[in-house]
């Protein structure tokens, strides 16, 4: 009753007389907030419709006294968390040996084929080659064999030596190729 009307009364900056005592008729560990500055205040605006704030100076345009608070009891303290469930162990005997066996599977296929693409390719590169080497010998050839056939009375020694180193580079050619597809087929064939 009239303690607050007193409190009420008093501007901000003054403080209450419990407090300049020391004592309170509250608990003491609760002390009041000061109170908040008014807001300033705008010129009515007659066109509004809104209730418009009363004049300064009035009772009712003070602010209303902070709630009285009560003693804050200090927190509890935060729940554990709970453990996690745990499973019942799932038997896995022979599990993991059948998983490793299948990581290797697949690690195995995946190698092979990454092997067999490469010796496709080596295959494919020696094919290349063979052709190539047998197309500029056969311009060879067809030169020998003409130049051999215009002049009658050479001899055939050159010829034969010539026909010969052609036979021998055609043969390395062919010998290359025929390692790449052994290699091929050794890659793609099921081991022992």
């Amino acid at each position: 009753g009239t303690t607050e009307a007193a409190v009420v009364g008093r501007s901000a900056a003054e403080p209450p007389a419990s407090a300049s005592s020391g004592r309170s008729p509250r608990s003491p560990e609760v002390v009041a907030p000061p109170a908040p500055a008014p807001a300033r205040l705008r010129k009515p605006d007659p066109k509004s419709s809104l209730p418009q704030p009363p004049a300064r100076g009035s009772m009712a345009s003070l602010p209303p006294p902070p709630p009285r608070s009560l003693p804050v009891p200090p927190a509890a303290p935060a729940p554990a968390p709970a453990p996690a469930p745990t499973l019942a162990p799932v038997p896995t005997e022979g599990i993991g040996a059948r998983e490793v066996v299948k990581s290797d599977n697949k690690e195995n296929r995946r190698t092979a084929k990454v092997e067999q693409s490469d010796v496709k390719q080596a295959v494919f590169e020696a094919h290349k080659e063979f052709i190539t080497s047998c197309v500029g010998q056969l311009e060879v050839h067809t030169h020998m064999l003409n130049q051999a056939q215009s002049q009658p009375d050479a001899g055939l020694h050159d010829y034969v030596v010539g026909l010969e180193r052609l036979l021998t580079e055609r043969q390395a050619a062919l010998g290359a190729l025929q390692r790449q597809l052994q290699t091929f087929r050794a890659s793609v064939s099921p081991g022992p």
